[in-house]
């Protein structure tokens, strides 16, 4: 008889949890919130590819906590046709593909960024940015 009551009690703790998971969630949305942009507030992006041709800038709305990979990641997902390539996360962050071009290893061209004119000393996944900040991603030899 013991037995049952703990089950129960279990029960009712585990609908309880579920039940108000559902309060913080809206309906259908299985995942946690994600950083929206706070303002209107903006990055400047451009893409250097290496190939002679004009460099593209595009304003891309900045939130805290915005990494210099978010910056590249938020581009690629308004330009699907444009697939990025991303291996390790955080500080061990390494872009690998990027706008059409895929890194060509030691010796060749590869990407790397720029923040406001400076090469970045730390991975893309842990520099973040702030409103007004110039990022550059380059395909090029390594400097």
């Amino acid at each position: 008889m013991q037995r049952s009551w703990r089950f129960i009690i279990a029960l009712v703790v585990l609908l309880g949890l579920v039940l108000a998971q559902r309060r913080w969630l809206p309906a259908g949305d299985t995942s946690a919130p994600t950083a929206q942009p706070s303002t209107d507030e903006t990055v400047s992006l451009s893409i250097d590819r290496g190939d002679g041709a004009a460099v593209e800038t595009h304003h891309i709305g900045w939130s805290s906590g915005l990494t210099v990979l978010g910056v590249l990641e938020t581009y690629s997902a308004q330009h699907p046709e444009e697939p990025l390539s991303v291996v390790g996360r955080g500080a061990s962050a390494l872009v690998t593909a990027a706008a059409g071009r895929t890194n060509e290893g030691a010796g060749g061209l590869n990407w790397q960024f720029e923040l406001n004119g400076q090469y970045g000393t730390k991975s893309a996944g842990v520099t973040t940015v702030k409103p007004d900040d110039r990022v550059l991603w380059k395909f090029a030899p390594f400097q």
